[in-house]
């Protein structure tokens, strides 16, 4: 199994993706659409499913525990998932160029 360095070091070196910053920017993609989501269900004549905004809290949609809570968990949820492509993309990087 590969320590952090070298997996770090590999990323460095083949011009890999910085999971940092993956992890950083797909928070806040995750959030942002949260948000738009949660704006959405303030409209009354725009109904659709707010599937989304449960899937990060189970408070009443429209409410601001909902914004509080789903929008917190949607950050690390972004985080987590895109700083994970992020990883499995870089320890995969060699593949591409065999």
């Amino acid at each position: 199994m590969a320590n952090s360095a070298s997996i770090s070091d590999r990323a460095n070196q083949g011009g890999g993706l910085s999971i940092a910053r993956l992890s950083i920017t797909g928070g806040i993609t995750t959030l942002a659409v949260f948000i738009a989501c949660w704006i959405g269900a303030q409209v009354f004549a725009f109904n659709p499913t707010h599937a989304f905004i449960t899937l990060f809290t189970t408070a009443k949609v429209g409410s601001t525990t909902a914004l509080l809570e789903g929008g917190a968990w949607s950050l690390v949820f972004g985080a987590f998932t895109v700083g994970l492509f992020g990883l499995i993309y870089n320890l995969t990087a060699s593949i591409g160029r065999r």
